[in-house]
């Protein structure tokens, strides 16, 4: 009698014949926070797929994330042990910057001038300030402040 494949257990490995023909040789891969250290479930799962997939054979180009709370810029040392895992790297801060701050409060201005006053609002991720956008007062609060209200 032959054992069946178990879709819903992840401990039993499938067999998917020669998985070289299975990986592209170019992959972009978004990942939505740097995944070094590998210090929690989500880095870790990160972490082991992006060398699961360079040890298939993959060439991995990874975008990913980084944040004042979430462990800030990485470290000369955490760059330098992905680089060696990846081809290339790309790690963008989220922040409110001068840039995309004005680019939310032009559309802000353009909403509240559509719809007449309402409460506008920015979340962030963790960022907290008070602006003035079209004669109007706009709190810039944390999503996770906002959300637990």
């Amino acid at each position: 009698m032959t054992e069946q494949h178990n879709p819903y257990d992840p401990d039993q490995p499938i067999d998917i014949g020669d998985s070289a023909s299975c990986v592209p040789q170019r992959l972009l891969f978004i990942a939505a926070e740097f995944p070094y250290p590998p210090v929690h479930g989500g880095r870790a799962d990160t972490w082991q797929r992006l060398k699961a997939l360079v040890e298939a054979g993959a060439r991995v180009q990874l975008v990913c994330w980084t944040t004042a709370r979430r462990g800030g810029t990485p470290s000369a040392d955490e760059l330098q042990a992905v680089r060696a895992v990846v081809d290339d790297l790309m790690v963008l801060p989220i922040s409110l910057t001068p840039a995309n701050l004005a680019r939310e409060t032009a559309g802000l201005a353009g909403a509240l001038a559509l719809r007449g006053r309402r409460e506008p609002l920015i979340l962030t991720l963790d960022q907290r300030d008070t602006l003035t956008v079209a004669g109007h007062r706009v709190p810039v609060l944390p999503a996770w402040e906002w959300l637990a209200g």
